[in-house]
């Protein structure tokens, strides 16, 4: 989760910000994250398949 904070916000040190949000908060948007990087493995897929 620490390598997602800084890329998406390269923002402040995780330590410095931890506890803010909830373990529910925290864990959905892991999950969020997550199926968006699983789409945008699909999507790349089904894009190479066309140009095969």
């Amino acid at each position: 989760m620490e390598e997602t904070l800084r890329r998406l916000i390269g923002g402040p040190d995780p330590d410095e910000v931890s506890g803010i949000l909830s373990d529910e908060t925290a864990d959905s948007i892991e999950a969020q994250l997550e199926k968006k990087r699983e789409r945008a493995v699909e999507e790349k897929n089904d894009l190479a398949e066309r140009f095969e």
